[in-house]
């Protein structure tokens, strides 16, 4: 897989899911286009860039295209049947069955750089809006999950009112990738544990 260029999300993911979310929301235009062609569509370029131009072990000092290091892992998904399948996919194989994935491995087993494929093949094939949420910097965060995507993720560069922010997750248009979990502190693991339970349950049609 490749993808030969870089679109960006305002002209290319974005307006999919656009008239849905003003729809759903009642949220007047003008406040879902601030919202969605400044902060959003800003935080989604860049995060595509960071990740098609990606750093490897390998090569620390230079970029590389992603898809010309990426190799799809196996995934063992554990259920009633237990049932081995490709990651190449995985948005087909994988979501397709819940919408709630956790993906248990050693480190240095890939479970970062297939989040870096899920959020490129979403992205690309405009399955939802993906959000990148790195919980290791929440250690230094005094706010909560919300609080970060607002502030950090979105750099302040959307509308003040932060129920428009909660409105627009609301719908469901979202798929929320929350890497490392084993990087939080255990002295902050349990706080943040019923933070994202609090969270999923909150916006469960993401």
């Amino acid at each position: 897989m490749d993808f030969f260029s870089i679109i960006s999300a305002a002209t290319s993911l974005l307006p999919k899911f656009k008239e849905e979310i003003v729809k759903a929301t009642k949220l007047a235009a003008g406040e879902i286009e601030y919202f969605m062609g400044k902060g959003l569509a800003n935080y989604l370029d860049k995060q595509l860039d960071k990740f098609y131009n990606t750093k490897t072990f390998i090569f620390r000092d230079s970029t590389v295209k992603f898809y010309e290091t990426f190799f799809p892992v196996r995934l063992t998904m554990n259920g009633i049947k237990r049932e081995v399948i490709s990651t190449a996919e995985i948005l087909d194989s994988v979501f397709v069955k819940s919408k709630y994935i956790t993906i248990i491995g050693t480190a240095g087993s890939g479970k970062t750089m297939l989040m870096k494929h899920v959020f490129l093949n979403a992205y690309h094939k405009t399955f939802k809006i993906p959000i990148v949420i790195e919980l290791r910097h929440l250690n230094e965060y005094n706010g909560d999950i919300i609080d970060y995507i607002y502030n950090i993720i979105l750099e302040e560069k959307i509308t003040p009112n932060e129920k428009i922010l909660e409105k627009v997750i609301a719908t469901g248009s979202f798929l929320f990738l929350l890497d490392g979990y084993d990087e939080i502190y255990s002295s902050n693991k349990s706080k943040r544990t019923k933070e994202i339970e609090s969270f999923v349950d909150k916006y469960s049609n993401n």
